[in-house]
């Protein structure tokens, strides 16, 4: 086996490893390999999708000298409706009910990390106005590590 050889093979092997850990493997820059986590890479807009693979109709259409252009311009074209139909169907769901947590005013809340997203937060009671920080957990307890976010602008209604 020559060195070329080994190299497409060690390749080979490392890209359906990490497709087997649910990664997806795909050229930067030149010489250079890129890689994300498959279910958010296929949450992006068509357009990115196909950027990132170097796959959209202009690019592809530089390279109608080769044979493959037309399988690489079907591929973009079947993304660009695969895309479509995923955005037309989450449209077409009811909204979900997000998970509610409730405090008195001054009262600390503890949230599962998993949960963090789309949290609806109701503050009951005596809450001051200004800013709620989201942070998580750290070495002097819960809610006392890096700041992931903030509600700014809190309201009394």
């Amino acid at each position: 086996m020559t060195d070329k050889q080994k190299q497409y093979e060690e390749l080979k092997d490392f890209i359906l490893s990490e497709r087997g850990e649910g990664r997806l493997v795909f050229r930067g820059l030149p010489g250079s390999f890129m890689g994300a986590k498959l279910d958010e890479f296929v949450e992006q807009p068509a357009d990115g999708i196909l950027y990132d693979l170097n796959r959209d109709e202009a690019t592809t259409l530089t390279f109608i000298h080769e044979p493959k252009w037309v399988n690489d311009f079907a591929v973009a074209l079947v993304i660009r409706k695969l895309v479509a139909q995923r955005d037309e169907a989450r449209k077409a769901q009811p909204a979900e009910e997000l998970p509610t947590i409730s405090a008195n005013g001054g009262e600390r809340l503890l949230v599962n990390r998993g949960v963090a997203m789309g949290l609806k937060i109701i503050l009951d009671g005596n809450v001051p106005e200004g800013t709620i920080e989201i942070r998580e957990d750290g070495i002097d307890g819960p809610g006392t590590g890096r700041l992931l976010g903030k509600i700014i602008n809190v309201a009394s209604v």
